[in-house]
């Protein structure tokens, strides 16, 4: 892992040391946030999406698979699994017991996520910036209250953040080896949900950037050749694709969209587009809804219905936001959401980082950083843009991880001088100081968190 810059150079002994120590520390941490949710949510009653993800991953794990749940996904089938195993050897449990051992494999995930976030982390800013990267994430009240239950949103973190992760690694050393882990991430990020799509064009203009940017710096043996390239285009996107379908045991693949509409339109009232009056829209759906699509029928049906809910406004209540109420959401919404439901310390936190990145020229074409700050700010922007179903800040879980990537460099950044440098190092441990008290204020009922923005609880009740 590399030293931060400020630091004093260490021999290939101690680095290890050092190394070795922040793993130990950074296994502690994720005990802690797994600890933490699996007490934190015995007691909690069912949430409102639970039993569809539930039912969806049921029908997966059976066999008995045919058409979406609303906008489900069949990885909700790694929560059907203990009630598999519960049912297979006989055992009786009690209605809590059946329900929290359901949402442990989501928790789970979730803590595989902070790991990966450590390593990502500690490969960028070394391993100081690791640990601050993973404290961030342990003590992020979204990711603890999101990542004890069951639904979609936790894991599609997960899994587009191991999609990123590796696809950068494939982008830095190409090989059939990498192409191949990074494809497999990326196809089962597919299956997790349908938000998972954003990450397809933002991965593709990183790769379009470093490629410029190796021109640019004459860099002949870094590039790939055009025919190379393409080749492993085609691979990756056809791992993806065969993933997905496996994912959804090839139920409905190749069927035609007009299929899957009639469908809908029987159970959830969806108004085709291709029926509508002329447009982009319009003209999209005429050509593909007769063709056979390689892509599973509950995929389709899920893509089409989400679709149909944010365009119109169905499938949810009214918007709420600071007052006012509306079907179609607010431009606004997920901004002011992320700015009182994120910790101060960690927006503070964040802000520096962003500022350093910039001036100390790390955003390159060809960084990580890039590949972080895109993924983040592009799906906070498409929510914030393009998004009309608004019913709360989790939908932005997939973007907060690489925020935390980001802002491990602040351990590897000082100021010149010496008294600047300690007033630097002690403003990082008051913020880190004060987040999990305001964090863990809320324990155990996460969702609830406001920051100190919103400071009168009294309201919220």
């Amino acid at each position: 892992m590399p030293r931060p810059d400020s630091a004093t150079p260490l021999t290939p002994r101690l680095l290890a040391i050092a190394e070795s120590r922040a793993r130990v520390l950074a296994s502690l941490l994720l005990l802690l946030f797994l600890l933490l949710g699996a007490v934190s949510v015995y007691h909690d009653t069912p949430t409102i999406d639970e039993p569809m993800h539930f039912g969806m991953g049921a029908r997966t794990v059976d066999g008995s698979l045919e058409h979406t749940a609303m906008t489900s996904t069949t990885i909700n089938a790694l929560n059907a699994v203990p009630k598999v195993v519960i049912d297979i050897l006989g055992v009786t449990l009690s209605a809590p017991t059946t329900l929290w051992l359901a949402r442990m494999p989501t928790l789970l995930l979730v803590t595989a996520l902070g790991w990966y976030v450590f390593v990502w982390s500690s490969e960028l800013y070394g391993a100081r910036g690791g640990l601050l990267s993973l404290f961030l994430f342990v003590f992020c009240p979204t990711s603890m209250a999101h990542g004890r239950l069951i639904t979609t949103d936790m894991p599609c973190a997960v899994f587009c953040f191991a999609a990123a992760f590796y696809f950068v690694r494939y982008m830095k050393q190409p090989s059939w080896a990498t192409l191949l882990v990074a494809a497999a991430a990326m196809g089962v990020a597919q299956i997790s949900k349908y938000t998972a799509l954003w990450l397809l064009p933002v991965l593709l203009g990183a790769f379009i950037a470093r490629r410029y940017a190796q021109r640019r710096a004459r860099d002949e043996n870094e590039q790939l050749p055009l025919s190379t390239v393409v080749l492993h285009g085609a691979v990756y996107l056809m791992v993806t694709l065969v993933i997905l379908n496996v994912g959804y045991l090839f139920v409905g693949t190749f069927e035609t969209l007009a299929t899957h509409k009639q469908w809908l339109t029987s159970i959830y009232g969806y108004v085709d587009p291709a029926n509508g009056p002329p447009s982009f829209t319009r003209s999209v759906h005429l050509a593909l809804s007769n063709l056979p699509l390689p892509l599973p029928g509950p995929y389709l049906e899920g893509v089409l219905l989400g679709q149909f809910h944010n365009s119109t406004g169905a499938g949810h209540g009214p918007v709420y936001l600071l007052g006012e109420r509306s079907q179609l959401g607010f431009p606004a919404y997920f901004p002011i959401a992320f700015l009182l439901k994120t910790p101060l310390p960690t927006l503070l936190l964040l802000a520096l980082a962003l500022v350093i990145c910039v001036r100390s020229k790390r955003l390159r074409l060809d960084s990580d950083e890039l590949v972080l700050l895109g993924a983040s700010l592009s799906l906070l922007a498409y929510f914030s843009l393009l998004c009309t179903v608004q019913v709360g800040v989790r939908y932005l879980v997939p973007a907060l991880p690489f925020l935390y990537v980001l802002a491990g460099q602040l351990v590897a950044w000082a100021p010149s001088g010496e008294r600047a440098a300690r007033f630097w190092r002690a403003c990082l441990v008051a913020l880190c100081v004060w987040l999990p008290v305001s964090v863990l204020s809320y324990y155990p009922h996460y969702i609830s968190y406001f920051n100190e923005l919103r400071w009168n609880r009294l309201e919220l009740y």
